[in-house]
């Protein structure tokens, strides 16, 4: 039901439903309930719409504009009879729609575009509509030192700088004595605990020929500190060669011999083995059917190798045997240790095996020599006697220009006899050995005596 009232002239409404709408009036199929070209109130008979779970109703106006363009006003519209409970009425008929309902109202420098309640469509300008973006919505600002970028108050995009945590470390490469110089890949080390590996990866440099950046990314799995991971080429050849399973499998580990490997975080190299621009056939961190190890308390060392940061097993290292067990030279796995142990030993340099390299005392010094002081070769130091006495001690005076000169002493027993001379260190003649006669002994020190 509805009360209608025209404008003037004489001109005809027509009040139509469709049950399919999609927001486009032209788009749907109507159907005439009647027209109208008078005011009065009138009712609709919606009978034939029964089960119908939606219905959309519209109303088209005709005029062909003769006599100047009228108007209509429907008022008091409701739905009578045995009619859902939840029937709604558009708020705004033409539209279609409801007050706050979505819309687009064609401006591309708005968003959250709405009804509003005189039944236009409008949206809230951007912060910053060149970017389309307002301030802290995500961007990228293209730098791959940053993280979590957002648009600034002055609609520019930023990033936070990312610190690289260097929690991860090449600690081995291995290229495997089984048939096809199996099994290939690299032994990484967690430093400190890793709540998703995936912002790191790992690239293989074949013949030197320079980085092709990252080729491999960790899945976003954890890592506690201490972890030894491994990535191979080849995961049956791992297990039977190690004894042990690998983590992780990737066609990026099928290196030889001669090949670099760059670790990355967040697309950065925080670590390398080997010259990236180099073939290592020939080098000295050849590893063919070998392996290459980190020293202890070394790396990451960014993007530049340091040969003396590793020790390596040579060519054919891992050859000899038909695992690592047996080979000629095992790969020492997961023992590296971000801090060298203190090297234990004797740290007693009156002791026969004194090691000046020793930071901690082990018990281990020995006190070996001649414990018999009869012999010149006594050691007062020596515990247990190394058979090393040979010569007695024969006492005497055994400076030759003495009177009493003994030519067969060998240790002084402050007897020389010097007549020349009753005092001989009294070089100033004063009858006193003191300061002055320094100048005398330095000016004969070196004089040959005949």
């Amino acid at each position: 039901m509805f009360e209608l009232v025209e404008d003037f002239a004489a001109t005809t409404l027509d009040l139509q439903y469709t049950t399919s709408y999609a927001g486009d009036p032209a788009a749907a199929t109507w159907t005439s309930l009647g027209t109208y070209d008078a005011a009065g109130s009138f009712s609709a008979d919606l009978a034939a719409l029964t089960g119908s779970s939606e219905v959309y109703l519209g109303l088209q106006y005709a005029d062909d504009g003769a006599d100047g363009y009228s108007g209509f006003t429907l008022s008091n519209i409701a739905l009578t009879g045995d009619c859902p409970a939840d029937v709604t009425v558009f708020e705004c008929p033409t539209e279609m729609a409801n007050f706050g309902d979505s819309c687009d109202d064609a401006d591309a420098t708005t968003f959250d575009d709405i009804i509003l309640g005189d039944c236009t469509c409008a949206g809230t300008a951007f912060d910053c509509p060149t970017e389309l973006a307002n301030f802290g919505d995500a961007c990228d600002d293209a730098n791959a030192m940053t993280t979590s970028d957002i648009i600034q108050g002055d609609c520019s995009c930023a990033g936070t700088p990312f610190v690289l945590a260097n929690d991860l470390i090449i600690t081995a490469v291995f290229d495997g004595s089984l048939p096809g110089g199996t099994p290939k890949g690299v032994e990484v080390y967690v430093v400190n605990e890793i709540t998703d590996l995936s912002v790191y990866g790992l690239a293989s440099i074949t013949n030197g020929q320079g980085s092709p950046g990252q080729e491999f990314t960790f899945p976003a799995d954890p890592a506690a500190a201490g972890d030894f991971i491994y990535v191979t080429a080849n995961d049956l050849d791992f297990d039977t060669f190690f004894g042990f399973g690998e983590n992780y499998v990737t066609g990026v580990m099928g290196i030889n011999g001669d090949d670099a490997i760059e670790l990355y975080e967040q697309g950065t190299v925080i670590d390398v083995f080997g010259e990236i621009d180099n073939d290592g056939s020939g080098t000295a961190w050849e590893y063919q059917d070998g392996w290459a190890y980190r020293n202890c308390e070394t790396g990451p060392d960014g993007s530049t190798f340091v040969e003396a940061n590793w020790s390596f097993s040579g060519v054919n290292g891992l050859e000899g045997g038909t695992d690592n067990a047996t080979a000629a030279s095992p790969l020492p796995v997961g023992s590296y240790m971000t801090t060298c142990a203190a090297m234990g030993g004797c740290i007693d340099e009156n002791a026969s095996n004194y090691d000046m390299a020793a930071v901690i005392d082990d018990g281990s010094c020995e006190y070996l020599g001649c414990t018999d002081y009869l012999f010149v070769e006594y050691n007062p130091y020596a515990l247990t006697d190394d058979g090393s006495c040979s010569v007695f001690v024969v006492l005497g005076c055994i400076y030759d220009s003495a009177d009493n000169y003994d030519v067969s002493a060998n240790v002084d027993d402050d007897s020389c006899i010097f007549s020349g001379n009753s005092c001989p260190g009294d070089f100033t003649g004063d009858g006193f050995i003191n300061v002055s006669d320094l100048g005398g002994f330095l000016g004969a020190f070196g004089t040959e005596c005949e």
